[in-house]
């Protein structure tokens, strides 16, 4: 899988539970990312040295996925009904 915008750096794979904003600006899964933390000071997506182990919710984020995810249903139950 492609890595986008709205899918998690460290799993890659788009979720609507726990993401969460680094110091950097990047957004994550919060259980993905903690791992991640626990083992590095850098930042997945960068490489570069974060400042701070600060994570804060991005809700704006879980609410795109919420929606994809709603899209995703709706494609599968159409492609049921053809």
């Amino acid at each position: 899988m492609a890595l986008t915008p709205s899918c998690a750096p460290v799993r890659r794979r788009l979720t609507q539970h726990g993401q969460v904003v680094t110091c950097d600006g990047h957004s994550y899964e919060r259980a993905a990312i903690i791992r991640w933390l626990q083992r590095h000071h850098t930042s997945p997506k960068s490489n570069l040295t974060l400042g701070s182990k600060a994570l804060v919710t991005n809700r704006a984020l879980a609410a795109i996925a919420r929606l994809h995810e709603e899209e995703m249903e709706e494609v599968g139950r159409a492609e049921l009904n053809t």
